[in-house]
């Protein structure tokens, strides 16, 4: 009866010591999740823990000094995710209106927990800061654009550029660059815009300043003057075959003055070729029908 008493006992005490064991085992569990969350905020806060465990104080004392700081660490987390929300979806706001799509600045249109930075979060602030520079001088420009009306001009685009942002310069640079090159080369500038985005119709193109609007802007630029550079050669061909005719048929100058405008450019060089419709196809055609003619007047004259 004894001895059944000291093992029932035994086995009371062994319990009492796994529980302990157990307890124990947990608190420290506890005690280590708490500073690994802690250490993990104030990474992501891009501060130093103020915390340090004291090998002196009991598990207990340790969950109760550190319980508070993590607690407050998690109050300004949330406060600072506030912030960081706040820019966020400002900045998706204007983008939307501006047709910019975070290219090339995708991690400004998102929340990283992991970045939750007083540095981080000025970098964002200064992005947005950036596409409100934008959206106001894209507004001013739809003010202007309404005084001087729909129609695309020079002048239009010169005034106050200098307040506008980088990107709408660029963009309104690129549009300049095209209107100048389809004056010479006798094309549409309004259909050739339509034709880049069918949306940027009545020059709603002022709204559109996405980095792919560039690209595309750019692309059409060097397909304009690729064509700018082939029918000058065709002009300075055309140009040097009826100066070798007008030359052999003898033709009164009179009669030449009609294509001086070609002869002129017969050594000219891209950048010197400027006028209004110097390089359209009717042009081309037109001169093209008066060396038909010359050719034609020539073989006549070779028979006779």
């Amino acid at each position: 009866m004894l001895f059944e008493l000291q093992q029932e006992c035994l086995e009371i005490y062994k319990r009492k010591v796994n529980q302990a064991s157990r307890s124990r085992a947990q608190l420290q569990q506890t005690v280590a999740n708490s500073e690994a969350e802690l250490a993990k905020i104030c990474a992501a806060l891009g501060e130093q823990s103020s915390y340090a465990r004291q090998s002196s104080k009991s598990l207990n004392e340790e969950l109760k000094a550190i319980k508070p700081k993590l607690e407050e660490m998690k109050k300004r987390k949330r406060e600072r995710m506030d912030q960081f929300a706040a820019v966020v979806d400002q900045i998706q706001c204007i983008s939307k209106e501006l047709c910019v799509h975070f290219q090339g600045n995708k991690q400004m249109s998102v929340i990283d927990e992991n970045d939750l930075s007083v540095r981080r979060l000025e970098e964002m602030k200064n992005y947005l800061i950036a596409l409100q520079k934008e959206k106001k001088s894209c507004s001013k420009f739809q003010v202007l654009q309404k005084e001087y009306g729909k129609t695309f001009t020079s002048e239009l685009l010169s005034i106050e550029k200098k307040q506008m942002s980088d990107r709408l310069k660029l963009v309104l640079d690129h549009l300049t660059s095209i209107n100048s090159l389809c004056v010479v080369l006798g094309i549409d500038y309004k259909q050739t815009i339509v034709d880049i985005d069918p949306t940027m119709d009545d020059f709603s193109v002022s709204k559109n300043i996405s980095k792919d609007m560039i690209i595309k802007l750019s692309a059409t630029i060097n397909r304009l003057k690729d064509l700018k550079k082939q029918r000058l050669l065709r002009l300075q061909d055309i140009a040097t075959t009826l100066v070798e005719l007008w030359n052999l048929m003898d033709t009164p100058l009179v009669e030449q003055q009609q294509f001086h405008d070609f002869t002129r450019h017969i050594a000219a060089s891209e950048n010197e070729i400027n006028e209004p419709n110097i390089l359209s196809l009717d042009s081309l055609q037109h001169a093209e029908v008066e060396v038909s003619t010359l050719q034609e007047m020539k073989s006549t004259k070779m028979k006779e």
